[in-house]
């Protein structure tokens, strides 16, 4: 892998929430300056004079500047916001000034003065004026002194009634220099095209290691025992008649139920709670606890429990068990009571478009008030046949105001709302409300055969060490005949801790309001110190969830851009959390002490992993992913397989190798080793422009930007079917020792929502890599955009054998 070390004509001051709506805007118009360059004349050189003029002699924005002395000799600039908190955009770049092409890489040598505060940072994005949603999002940081690149590639096609706009700046305060700016037209990428009619030929590197394998087989133990007690339901939970029981009765039955399982927790051997087949109504305020248990089968018998009562948490939660079986069981959310989300067709849109009436066809009267008196919280445009979203892009919106009339819901927003007469909308009311099981520090637990046609959150939640963990045969879709827009309002299945061995197989999911399997461990980096005694560091921005650090856990210490310290440090004594009264705050502060001596040198940016969780041994096999409305597989793991899946309409991407960690929200994964994605179908998948629209993406997500690390390393992709992608088939960002072959790309059909690089291999910030021997067969003329082969960039990539592709046109 190769590091590669290598505009002010409007200066904007903007205000930003949530990165959703710019406020407080101010805008000062100046000539420009193009400065001499190398590089190709349709690139744009950014000069610093007039930032700098603009600043003195005095400066009338958030910021200043002054002259510092470039690494190579000559002048750079320096920008700081010296106080504040909010987004400061000091550099803004028009897409006039750009070439007349779509596809640009913006690249920026510099230095940091002063860091940003985490979970502030630098940044460099690209907006369209029409939404936020189209946003184009490079962050990064950095230690003072070093000498860096930062990159961003972007694909400024056109998006109608809107114009784009480069912005540099920063959120909070920090101190920048910029050496060097150039928005490159292109991004300077080395094509190999398939060669017709020849024969596929994978050649790996001399420098490969070993190829992956993947997951390998581990038991799971199903619940025993020298005796066989059954316990019923039968009389203690009461069903459905022909009308729903009242909302005593279904309290009733949860009490019963949490009755029968503490019952079983006191019964040596092995135990079944039996479900008498019904429809059952339950009223809860808290989770149902299956705690302590051992060698448990609740087996439901095809029977359906509605859960009917809001509250932030989960059905079941399961902590401490032990070979625990749930089985045959429907789980499903009263929408009469509260809907998860409403689906509305646009009839009429005022002249500000800052009121819209809505029809919502699949509503009555009493739904469509019903609606009209939830939450609002996020809107995207839905195909009302299938019922997944039509192009992956959100809307931002502020209802300010709603009134129904039958089945008509007129509302009224803070801001022009871009939505069109005609169209339909997925209207979100709840999202991380209740999980349907959450589990925790257990071990071979199995779900068989369980059903979630709708909840107002996530399906599974797995944290601490659950180990040995299956999900067999297991469904989030839709009831028969259903209309609702979604299933449920987030993921699906979503570990963020695990001891390791989780089997997926067998599973479909269907109209996810989020992801459908995200798997990884946490993270955190928000801000180390040196405590006031040698063996102690601070760690800000930590709640207690993030790390869960618990006295003898050996925590590990990574550099900024996630390469290794090799620095491994023992928990002496029980964390302390100050800075807040709840611990679980995202601000908290944890102090922890620690029984080696303190390493000296680390950085404030270092990065932290508990390695007392790991995600690794992971089987996701015969499932199916149809129409759904995030990605479909998230890992950040060691030793997986993922095989023979059917991936139909993801609007995101459908295999996701990842590492996230974004601000105070999430830090997920520290990339994968060993994985193996092999005889899996992806059809008409990865509609989004996020990603680019790539299949399968390999790629982190870092405060500090772009990494030279490898994250991903020892990936094997091969045997896969692929028909119609809009994006890359395959985009890989720090990885290494990967090979991607055997691999078959059918174009069947006009893709509607094509983007730059479909079709292709793609490549930056790699390693190591064999991508040959795969064929593209194209059944009709190719879009101008489709292509096929590889595309690398020669500057950040090493040690690629392109070997033969071949395009046959049967």
């Amino acid at each position: 892998m190769k590091s590669r070390t290598q505009s002010m004509d409007l200066a904007k001051q903007t205000g930003i929430r949530n990165h959703v709506r710019d406020v407080g805007m101010l805008v000062l118009l100046l000539s420009f300056f193009v400065a001499s360059s190398p590089v190709q004349a349709a690139d744009y050189v950014w000069s610093p004079t007039n930032l700098y003029n603009a600043t003195h002699p005095t400066s009338p924005f958030p910021w200043t500047t002054q002259w510092v002395a470039a690494p190579g000799g000559g002048q750079s600039l320096e920008v700081t916001v010296p106080s504040g908190g909010g987004y400061y955009n000091f550099i803004a770049i028009p897409e006039s000034y750009l070439g007349a092409g779509t596809d640009f890489k913006v690249v920026m040598n510099f230095r940091v003065s002063s860091t940003p505060l985490l979970p502030r940072y630098f940044y460099i994005f690209a907006r369209n004026s029409v939404s936020t949603s189209y946003d184009i999002w490079q962050k990064f940081t950095g230690d003072p002194g070093e000498e860096r690149t930062i990159e961003l590639p972007l694909d400024l096609s056109p998006i109608p009634g809107g114009t784009w706009t480069i912005y540099v700046g920063m959120l909070g305060m920090g101190s920048l220099i910029i050496d060097d700016l150039v928005v490159e037209d292109g991004r300077g990428l080395s094509m190999t095209p398939a060669t017709l009619n020849a024969t596929p030929v994978s050649d790996l590197p001399l420098t490969m290691g070993p190829l992956a394998t993947g997951y390998t087989t581990q038991a799971i133990d199903q619940p025993t025992g020298a005796t066989h007690t059954v316990l019923s339901a039968s009389g203690l939970m009461i069903p459905d008649g022909a009308t729903p029981v009242s909302q005593t009765v279904a309290q009733q039955n949860v009490s019963a139920l949490q009755s029968l399982i503490n019952d079983a927790k006191l019964i040596p051997g092995k135990k079944t709670i039996q479900i008498p087949t019904g429809v059952y109504r339950l009223y809860a305020s808290s989770a149902i606890l299956i705690h302590d248990v051992q060698d448990l089968i609740i087996d439901g018998q095809g029977s359906e429990f509605i859960f009917e009562h809001l509250f932030t948490g989960e059905c079941f939660n399961i902590t401490n068990a032990l070979r625990l079986k749930i089985t045959d069981l429907y789980l499903d959310w009263n929408w009469d009571y509260k809907p998860i989300a409403s689906l509305g067709r646009v009839v009429s849109i005022s002249g500000d478009q800052k009121t819209v009436e809505f029809a919502f066809d699949d509503l009555d009267t009493a739904q469509t008030l019903l609606a009209s008196q939830q939450s609002w919280i996020g809107i995207f445009e839905m195909d009302p046949v299938r019922l997944s979203s039509a192009d992956g892009s959100k809307l931002s919106m502020n209802a300010t105001s709603k009134s129904a009339s039958g089945n008509h819901i007129t509302a009224t927003f803070s801001s022009a709302m871009n939505v069109a007469v005609g169209k339909s909308y997925c209207i979100r009311h709840l999202y991380y409300q209740l999980i349907g099981f959450k589990t925790y520090n257990s071990a071979h637990v199995i779900f068989n055969g369980v059903t979630i046609y709708s909840l107002p959150g996530m399906g599974w939640l797995n944290t601490g060490t659950t180990n040995h963990f299956q999900v067999f045969d297991c469904h989030i879709k839709r009831r028969s005949g259903s209309r609702n827009p979604l299933t449920t309002a987030a993921d699906g299945i979503h570990s963020n801790e695990t001891g390791g061995n989780i089997v997926i197989k067998l599973c479909t999911f269907e109209g996810l309001g989020d992801d459908c399997i995200n798997l990884h461990d946490n993270t955190w980096q928000g801000g180390m110190i040196y405590g006031g005694s040698p063996d102690k560091f601070h760690f800000f921005n930590c709640p207690k969830h993030r790390l869960r650090v618990n006295v003898g856990d050996v925590l590990e210490f990574y550099n900024p851009d996630y390469s290794p310290t090799g620095i491994h440090l023992t928990v002496k004594e029980e964390p302390v959390f100050s800075g807040t009264t709840n611990p679980y705050d995202a601000t908290a502060l944890m102090s922890v002490k620690f029984v080696e001596p303190r390493p000296t040198g680390l950085s404030y940016l270092t990065i932290v992993r508990n390695t007392s969780y790991e995600t690794r041994n992971v089987n996701i096999s015969g499932c199916q992913f149809k129409y759904t409305n995030g990605r479909a597989i998230l890992l950040a793991g060691h030793d997986a397989t993922i095989s023979a899946c059917y991936f139909r309409n993801v609007t995101s991407t459908s295999i996701q190798l990842h590492t996230e960690i974004v601000d105070n929200l999430w830090g997920e994964g520290q990339g994968t080793t060993n994985v193996l994605i092999k005889d899996n179908t992806f059809e008409n998948a990865s509609i989004s422009t996020r990603y680019e629209g790539a299949l399968i993406y390999a790629g982190a997500t870092l405060p500090w930007g772009q990494t030279d690390y490898p994250l991903f390393r020892q990936i094997l992709i091969e045997n896969n079917r692929i028909f119609n992608a809009s994006g890359p088939v395959v985009s890989l960002k720090f990885s290494q020792d990967v090979v991607v072959r055997n691999n078959i790309m059918d174009l069947t059909q006009t893709m509607p929502l094509i983007k730059s690089f479909s079709g292709l291999i793609y490549g930056v910030f790699s390693d190591n890599m064999a991508l040959g021997g795969n064929t593209w067969r194209d059944w009709i003329t190719p879009q101008a955009q489709y292509n096929t082969g590889i595309a690398i960039d020669p500057e950040t990539t090493s040690d690629v054998q392109p070997g033969t592709n071949s395009i046959a046109n049967d």
